[in-house]
């Protein structure tokens, strides 16, 4: 039994719940900073082979999903829980007893603006009035009772407001309980793709019914001729039902399709290749910079787009270049692979041809292409519930503070005490303002 005592106590210990709180900050920041879900090559090809060893042992390739992350989020949830649960039991009872009369020992002799509760001053009339003026009514919880000490009665008008803000903790505590839950949860469960072309291009969403089709995209310029902002025009289908929803996405400007967040990631360049047989075309696609396509006929020899320079310069150290976004020397950068190995890599001028044996290949008509990413997490609005929640509970636990007055009746008056919890010298002065500013004061 002292076993589970002990338990109970540290799984519900304040420590506990920072440390952990603080290890799960760095686990987040560790997964925005390291790329989630790659191969270990890439790894390797960033970080060096011991670092990429370290990413894939320790699980930080998929942070969310590793078994450290599940479990400190388990072991937090279940100290804010146990943690609110202890607390339960004394919040009723002081919720219960919030009205109550004070114990007449307690506030005979408190003069203390710490003590509560504490005597504020006297009250020469009207008592009724004296309370509803500072916002305690019979509405409000005002009541008349009598105790008995000495065998003598004694009478006292009790009244109390902002009872609500004794719930400030719990639902705090309660509020970011749902936020972890749901941002933990959220991040194990959550979908991401990626869906990227050209105007006219429509494609699978990943393994969904869903269908993304591309039907215009705008590059907007500043007068420099820097990049402002890329916008998007899309249209999603069910391929199920038939359903559409459209919508226009720009970056920072996200668009909610279907329960999917469709966000503007970035764009890259674009071009039309060609590709002729002794003269005669044989094929012909659009193709996105980074991308191959496979002769017809030919299947061992495929061509890459690799790059487009608008304003072409080869630099001896840095290599090919653009010197401007304008039109002024186009040029595309191609790989041509045949059985697996390179053949050769270089640059064609607009209007260049590339031969290969019996093939000819050109490029034109550049543009560019965007890259839409989407993602679906089921526990959104999971996250947003604990966020109001929690900003609920902060909102009472620092502006509703519990208010409580005595007014003890001695001759033809009345002693004034009162319990203004955390701002209780504020509100000592507040009610003694009251006194003297309302000739209620003797």
């Amino acid at each position: 039994m002292n076993g589970f005592k002990k338990f109970y106590k540290f799984i519900s210990s304040m420590k506990l719940a920072l440390v952990l709180l603080g290890l799960l900050i760095i686990g987040c920041v560790i997964g925005s900073v390291i790329p989630q879900g790659q191969i270990m090559k890439l790894y390797q090809q960033q970080y060096g082979d011991r670092t990429a060893g370290l990413i894939m042992a320790l699980s930080l390739d998929d942070v969310f999903h590793s078994w450290w992350f599940v479990a400190f989020t388990v072991i937090l949830c279940l100290n804010l829980f146990t943690c609110s649960i202890l607390r339960t039991p004394a919040l009723i009872k002081r919720w219960k007893s919030f009205g109550d009369l004070p114990d007449e020992n307690s506030i005979s002799n408190n003069v203390s603006v710490e003590s509560s509760p504490h005597y504020i001053g006297r009250l020469s009339k009207d008592p009724e009035a004296f309370l509803k003026s500072l916002g305690f009514s019979r509405q409000s919880g005002t009541k008349q009772s009598e105790t008995k000490q000495n065998e003598t009665k004694q009478s006292y008008i009790v009244g109390f407001r902002h009872k609500a803000g004794l719930l400030g903790p719990l639902i705090t505590h309660i509020g970011v309980l749902l936020l972890i839950l749901g941002f933990s949860f959220g991040q194990m469960s959550k979908v991401e793709y990626t869906v990227y072309g050209l105007p006219g291009d429509a494609k699978q969403i990943g393994d969904t019914d869903y269908i993304l089709q591309i039907d215009d995209f705008n590059i907007g310029l500043r007068a420099d001729d820097t990049v402002e902002q890329y916008t998007s025009d899309i249209t999603v289908r069910n391929a199920a039902t038939g359903a559409k929803e459209s919508a226009s996405v720009s970056v920072n400007a996200p668009a909610s399709l279907f329960g999917m967040k469709f966000f503007q990631n970035s764009t890259g360049w674009a071009a039309d290749m060609h590709i002729l047989e002794n003269g005669e075309l044989l094929q012909e696609e659009a193709v996105e910079a980074g991308n191959y396509v496979t002769v017809s006929d030919k299947t061992d020899l495929q061509i890459g787009f690799m790059a487009f320079y608008p304003d072409y310069h080869y630099d001896r150290e840095k290599g090919p270049l653009t010197l401007s976004s304008k039109f002024n020397n186009p040029a595309y950068l191609y790989i041509v692979y045949f059985q697996g190995s390179v053949l050769g890599m270089n640059t064609l001028m607009e209007g260049e041809e590339l031969t290969i044996d019996e093939y000819t290949v050109t490029f034109d008509n550049p543009r560019n292409y965007t890259l839409i990413q989407i993602k679906k997490d089921s526990f959104t609005y999971f996250v947003l519930l604990g966020g109001v929640v929690l900003l609920l509970g902060l909102f009472l636990s620092l502006y509703v503070q519990p208010e409580k007055i005595w007014l003890k009746q001695e001759g033809d008056g009345y002693l004034v005490f009162g319990s203004g919890g955390k701002s209780g010298i504020l509100f000592a002065d507040r009610v003694k303002a009251k006194l003297k500013g309302n000739n209620y004061e003797k």
